[in-house]
């Protein structure tokens, strides 16, 4: 069947009104008493209802999202409805579209009468038949809703298939696909090309005019054998790879397992080094002892630290890079993670959380006696602690976090989610993370420190505080041996335990509680 009608999105694929949304957002932000946010971070606020949007990326409940919406309408009815303009090539592929005798809609999440306004202010209301939008009172605010209220206004609810819909966000994708209908990604607006191919559009155009031929040529070709997406330079078609995997098994494993090994190797090369140095230096001095330096730990432990330095920036590039190939379209079965702001109270908050998380699973291990029998544990931890704080402070708590989450949670769990996706990814990258400390008792303690720094990065899909997590961890656990706890064990534990609870109802759970 061919498409007979076309509904577009507003903000991002018809108009660039970014410009007045984020000045909106941020005056509401202002007003709430909120911390401003990067343009990036605004930027998210175009597609999604407001609603979401401020409950997703500002950390709001439904009762501040309700308010925030209210002052960022009494920017942008005024001022904000207008900073915007057209995006180039759009009315082109407008009157194309409406010569080959297509009919055309608006379905915006945007309030009805600002979707209108919008289009007349700009003159593109005579090309619509219908022009739906969001309700004034919050209600019929779903990407879903509107489409499908355009589609009953067109008289074409029981006629999908003969409906396409183009958007330049997940949102649209996601609503579109709710609906019944095909969609076409616009890679002009906000939405990246990993954004819109892990929702399975049908195709995904770089400009206005190639959407308009995609629409030529679906109407104009044979049925369809398969689904195709359109490469971010919109020159040509090419088939879609979203739900396949294009790796072979021992790449996949490889390009899992490699960035750990190539750690290791570094700190071997690095220990390679300083020996090599310290025989040098032996020699030329005639005391053959200094060889025996080696055998204090905070020579060890220092250069470990210069290697996650040197590791560091190498294993950056890699996620870079990475990055890179996942947006040049579907490469892996599993898009992309999901983004979320992170205040920075809920920074604080997940820190104090793994803090507290790790002291509870130490206090399990202790109680069944593991450190006391495992001589590897034992060995580590007595030659730690002979290091000078300085180094330990350096090594373990800043520059080694550092570089195993750009490693664990960066690499290794982000690139078993392009094959295997986010649950198995979580437990996968923990285990990997458990087995690389050697031994049983830290084995077992990274183990499940490494499940909740792999669900706040999924959670958040940002590795910025996951970081911060793991080096608060770490600096408590070097800092405790040198504290003295002033209450009873049993005290203290019961208000760790309470603390965890709390902790981890707050960033798991409550949303599940609220919406029951």
């Amino acid at each position: 069947m061919t498409w007979s009608a076309v509904l577009f999105d507003l903000d991002g694929t018809l108009t660039d009104s970014g410009e007045g949304i984020r000045r909106s957002v941020a005056y509401a932000l202002e007003k709430m008493g909120r911390p401003p946010l990067s343009e990036a971070e605004l930027n998210s606020f175009i597609g999604p209802p407001l609603k979401d949007a401020f409950r997703d990326y500002a950390g709001m409940t439904a009762e501040e999202a309700e308010e925030a919406i209210g002052f960022y309408r009494e920017r942008y009815v005024d001022t904000g409805l207008y900073e915007n303009e057209i995006y180039p090539g759009i009315k082109a592929c407008l009157d194309r579209l409406r010569e080959d005798g297509m009919i055309l809609g608006v379905a915006s999440c945007k309030p009805e009468p600002m979707v209108k306004a919008v289009l007349a202010h700009f003159g593109l209301d005579a090309y619509f038949s219908v022009m739906t939008g969001s309700l004034m009172d919050g209600s019929r605010a779903s990407k879903q809703e509107v489409i499908e209220t355009a589609l009953r206004e067109l008289g074409l609810d029981e006629h999908r298939p003969s409906v396409v819909y183009v958007g330049d966000r997940k949102y649209d994708a996601a609503g579109a696909r709710a609906c019944g209908l095909a969609c076409i990604g616009a890679l002009w607006g906000y939405g990246s090309f990993d954004e819109l191919a892990a929702e399975k559009t049908l195709y995904i155009a770089a400009d206005p005019s190639r959407a308009a031929a995609l629409i030529e040529e679906e109407n104009a070709g044979p049925p369809r054998q398969k689904r195709r997406q359109s490469a971010p330079s919109a020159r040509e078609t090419v088939p879609s790879t979203v739900g396949q995997n294009r790796d072979a098994l021992p790449l996949m494993l490889w390009r899992v397992l490699y960035p750990m090994l190539l750690y290791v190797m570094m700190i071997q090369a690095c220990v390679f080094a300083a020996v090599a140095v310290i025989e040098l230096v032996s020699v030329l001095i005639g005391m053959p002892s200094l060889s025996l330096m080696l055998d204090d730990m905070g020579i060890l432990l220092a250069v470990q630290g210069l290697a996650a330095v040197l590791s560091g920036p190498i294993l950056y590039l890699f996620m870079k890079q990475d990055d890179a190939k996942r947006c040049l379209g579907g490469r892996y079965r599993f898009g992309p993670m999901p983004k979320k702001v992170c205040t920075p109270a809920e920074w604080v908050a997940a820190s104090v959380l793994t803090v507290t998380f790790g002291m509870v699973v130490s206090l399990i291990l202790s109680l069944l006696q593991l450190p006391f029998f495992d001589q590897g544990f034992q060995e580590v931890n007595d030659t730690l602690s002979g290091a000078a704080i300085p180094i330990q402070i350096f090594a373990v708590c800043l520059v080694c976090p550092i570089c195993e989450e750009l490693i664990f949670r960066g690499l290794v769990q982000r690139r078993i989610r392009d094959y295997a996706g986010p649950k198995k990814a979580i437990i996968l990258s923990a285990l990997l993370f458990g087995i690389y400390h050697m031994n049983l008792t830290q084995g077992l303690f990274a183990f499940a420190v490494g499940i909740l720094l792999a669900v706040m990065y999924e959670k958040y899909g940002d590795l910025r505080p996951v970081l911060l997590m793991h080096i608060a961890n770490n600096t408590w656990n070097t800092l405790i041996t040198y504290i003295d706890i002033p209450i009873s064990p049993v005290i203290f534990y019961g208000l760790v335990i309470l603390v965890t609870v709390f902790l981890m109802i707050y960033f798991f759970a409550r949303d599940r509680l609220g919406n029951a």
